[in-house]
């Protein structure tokens, strides 16, 4: 039964990687979906983990969607947690009404499994997608080279940019070494494979030093 959910997460994952990409709002602009976690590692996966990268900036929720990457402690003490369940990241790639967009064709796929109990079919956030699904949004703003201005704006943007990335690892939960790791571990999904083959160091040189890779 675990391989037969192996291979249903990992169908899906694909699924949900190819809606996104082709899908998603322009202004979002979404670069790569990265799957990592148990769907790619383990036989009995729990859950579905992505990571969307996009180059809107910090205008797309930034950057956790799980609570559960916190500590108890980090919570109480009112640091700033930029939460987002899966549900809502999914409305904020793409929303051209509830019959065109990128959580309803995720929907779609969920019930095409038969995934959704029948009082979830027309609820608008139905639980089983954040039950299933662990959505993770970075801004390639943290893997761009500060010299895109030119010279002379590089030494303001290599600070902004460093600030943005440190932001991104800060709220990504207490393990900082997290993106080192999922981008070590994790495959991008190639379109033209139609699958998580992608290595992010090859489509990516020299940034996965950016972040990282001990505490």
């Amino acid at each position: 039964m675990s391989n037969e959910k192996s291979s249903e997460f990992r169908d899906l994952a694909r699924d949900i990687a190819r809606v996104i990409l082709v899908h998603s709002w322009e202004e979002t602009q979404v670069k790569d979906v990265l799957l990592y976690g148990s769907t790619l590692l383990s036989s009995a996966p729990r859950d579905i983990d992505l990571l969307i990268l996009h180059s809107q900036g910090t205008g797309l929720a930034n950057y956790t969607t799980t609570l559960s990457k916190f500590t108890d402690g980090e919570i109480a003490s009112g640091a700033t947690i930029h939460y987002y369940s899966p549900n809502g990241i999914l409305h904020q790639l793409g929303y051209n009404g509830e019959e065109d967009s990128v959580h309803s064709r995720v929907l779609d796929l969920f019930r095409e499994r038969g995934m959704l109990r029948k009082e979830d079919h027309h609820t608008f956030i139905p639980p089983t997608i954040d039950k299933v699904l662990d959505l993770h949004v970075l801004t390639t703003l943290t893997i761009t080279d500060p010299g895109f201005m030119g010279e002379r704006h590089i030494d303001f943007y290599r600070q902004y940019i460093e600030r943005v990335r440190q932001k991104a690892i800060r709220e990504s939960g207490s393990d900082r070494t997290f993106f080192h790791r999922i981008f070590t571990q994790g495959k991008l999904y190639d379109p033209k494979s139609g699958d998580f083959t992608a290595s992010f160091e090859d489509s990516y040189p020299g940034k996965l030093d950016l972040f990282p890779s001990s505490q």
